[in-house]
């Protein structure tokens, strides 16, 4: 996964078609985000890319 000053919610919006989750981002997730992640699992891809923003992730199952 390699993006390059992109708007943090497109990357989402990527992960969450791939990863076939929903994803709900609040408002205050936003700017742009230039991340390289190689054989990193989805789960921790979300992670590194929420705290990159200080935002966090709450899992509802």
């Amino acid at each position: 996964m390699e993006f390059q000053d992109v708007e943090i919610r497109s990357v989402l919006d990527i992960l969450a078609q791939f990863t076939e989750m929903n994803i709900v981002a609040s408002d205050s997730v936003a700017g742009n985000i230039t991340l390289r992640l190689i054989n990193v699992p989805w789960d921790q891809a979300l992670d590194i890319i929420l705290k990159s923003k200080k935002s966090r992730q709450a899992r509802k199952w």
